[in-house]
């Protein structure tokens, strides 16, 4: 990552002050079909948070990762945002409730590709979240629960709406922060600036050092980006 991502993420920290207050960045979605286990866990809720104070029991902040410059610049890619994902969630254990601020860390890149007679868009998108696994005593919380995968698409990129999945076409495994995926691509359908759109994706979510590394490649159907989501992946680390 570039200096100035850097200096905005930093390193993984983690803050457990009952009654404190946490400050938190902008607010996302995100999804995990992973049960949660022990207790039981409020819906989501999520809460645009910039330069807001929030009052939590808990925070847990996961570490940053995306992509490196040198493999955005192979891939002809530039990012796009990198900043906080903020969301909050309630557990309770036994007669004990918590307030905890899960923060995540989101990092978007696009490629331009030419649309012949609409020009160059920025209709190529990546996109790395991470997110921490929520630990309280001896139970282990998955704060992705709950939210659709089309949510989880149109919150980690900014361009396409009102996303729909459809068939699995084909797979491939590839090696993501040293660790073996097989990573689906899926046909679906969007809207891109108002305009109906074919698209393929790519998505595959990894437990890594106690964090969920979800990592997203979506595009239109028309072009064909799939080595280059692949090469992003590989080359997807973390920050320092």
């Amino acid at each position: 990552m570039g200096d100035s991502t850097s200096r905005r993420w930093g390193r993984r920290r983690y803050l457990q002050a009952i009654g404190t207050t946490v400050t938190i960045g902008s607010a996302g979605c995100v999804r995990s079909d992973e049960p949660a286990t022990g207790g039981s866990v409020t819906a989501p809720t999520f809460t645009e948070t910039e330069n807001r104070e929030i009052d939590a029991d808990l925070e847990f902040t996961a570490a940053a990762v995306g992509v490196g410059e040198r493999a955005l610049s192979e891939a002809n890619y530039e990012e796009r945002r990198a900043f906080d994902h903020g969301m909050t969630r309630t557990y309770e254990l036994g007669d004990q409730s918590f307030t905890a601020e899960v923060v995540s860390q989101l990092a978007e890149y696009h490629r331009r590709v030419d649309l012949e007679r609409f020009g160059e868009q920025e209709v190529a998108r990546f996109a790395v979240l991470s997110t921490p696994r929520v630990e309280l005593g001896f139970q282990t919380f998955n704060p992705l629960d709950g939210i659709t995968e089309e949510a989880l698409l149109e919150g980690l990129q900014s361009e396409y709406e009102d996303v729909r999945i459809g068939e699995r076409v084909d797979s491939r495994v590839v090696e993501v922060l040293e660790w073996d995926v097989s990573v689906a691509k899926r046909r679906g359908t969007a809207r891109y600036r108002g305009r109906s759109v074919e698209i393929h994706l790519h998505v595959e979510r990894i437990l890594r050092n106690g964090d969920y590394v979800t990592l997203i490649g979506i595009y239109p159907r028309r072009i064909d980006e799939e080595e280059s989501v692949h090469f992003l992946m590989e080359h997807t680390e973390y920050s320092v």
